[in-house]
């Protein structure tokens, strides 16, 4: 009798730090004979379509089953129309998320079932001991170094119980009733707290899946918003001559921070990529003039291919050595842990 293979449903967090190493994971468990069905909001899966110029009818995994990849792909309501704006009502948007999404995934499962032949670590950590952190009322926690308090998470150091605060509670209520838990890290630069976390759970690291996978020549679209392609500006550019700066597809910056920043690139007199979301007015109209001539603003960008642009910085005259040996340290422990025999 065939033995059967492992079915895994893989739902999307629906934000772009964790879709890419999502997709690239679910690629990594096909690529190993693992069935995958994989699941995005239909709020996700519009915006990806858009990015990428697709229709919306467009099966993403498509092109990887051409490579004998058992991957498939399905969408799921979040309760809300197309033109809800997630963002800005983000407090009734996860309120709701945290109420309904569960029975609603909890049906899709099932009807899966029915129709189915198959019967980054210290911020884990910290979350996952997150009841203990209340009890006792003091840092640090299991598998956690002694840590200031300034230096959590932001959530964290709310006064009052925000929505993130009660997301991430209710999540790590669940994780610890799962069979085990992969991280996104290499166990050689959390030893430590992969140790401590299997001390509650089976814990593995897996990372870094943010890495392309390159199973296959198609690609599978990740992005949420349209990608600036910064390649010809960049290729212009002298080698040690740029600066990358981007908060990130969800972080809030306020104007103080922001205009502090401007006035560095202005007095650095380097070359730089800014990403600044649409529709932001963080940054003041007279600063972004000063700067056009001396850098590129774009909405968004693909953070891997500016990277391996901009890696040149590694051997500038200007870096600190000490900074360089670390970073050089922290990619062959990442290269080890990759290889054929590593820890990954």
């Amino acid at each position: 009798m065939a033995e059967k293979k492992l079915h895994a449903i893989m739902i999307a967090f629906s934000f772009q730090g964790h879709i890419t190493p999502f997709i690239n994971l679910a690629l990594k468990l096909a690529s190993n004979g693992c069935t995958i069905t994989f699941l995005h909001t239909e709020f996700v899966h519009r915006m990806l379509s858009k990015a990428h110029h697709s229709v919306e009818e467009v099966d993403l995994f498509s092109g990887e089953r051409k490579f004998n990849l058992d991957i498939r792909y399905m969408t799921i309501y979040d309760s809300f129309p197309p033109n809800y704006d997630r963002i800005l009502n983000f407090n009734e948007y996860w309120e709701t998320i945290l109420r309904d999404f569960p029975s609603r995934v909890d049906e899709l499962v099932g009807k899966l079932i029915v129709q189915s032949d198959d019967d980054e670590a210290l911020v884990f950590s910290i979350d996952y001991h997150l009841d203990l952190l209340i009890e006792k009322g003091y840092f640090p926690s299991r598998g956690v170094q002694s840590i200031k308090s300034k230096d959590l998470m932001s959530y964290l150091q709310d006064v009052e119980i925000t929505t993130i605060h009660q997301i991430v509670t209710k999540a790590f209520e669940q994780v610890k009733s799962a069979d085990f838990i992969l991280i996104n890290t290499v166990d050689e630069l959390e030893h430590e707290t992969i140790q401590a976390l299997n001390q509650k759970q089976p814990t593995y690291a897996i990372g870094p899946i943010n890495v392309s996978t390159n199973f296959t020549t198609t690609v599978v679209p990740k992005s949420l918003w349209s990608e600036t392609d910064c390649t010809e500006w960049l290729n212009s550019k002298p080698s040690d001559s740029v600066l990358y700066v981007s908060f990130g597809s969800l972080a809030q910056s306020n104007k103080q921070l922001v205009e502090e920043i401007a006035y560095g690139l202005l007095l650095c007199e380097k070359k730089f990529i800014w990403v600044l979301r649409e529709n932001t007015d963080v940054l003041p109209d007279r600063l972004k003039n000063s700067l056009r001539d001396k850098g590129l603003f774009v909405s968004w960008c693909n953070q891997n291919e500016v990277a391996e642009k901009i890696k040149e910085l590694m051997s500038g005259e200007n870096l600190l050595n000490g900074l360089r040996n670390e970073i050089k340290k922290i990619r062959s422990v990442v290269h080890k842990a990759l290889a054929k025999d590593g820890s990954t």
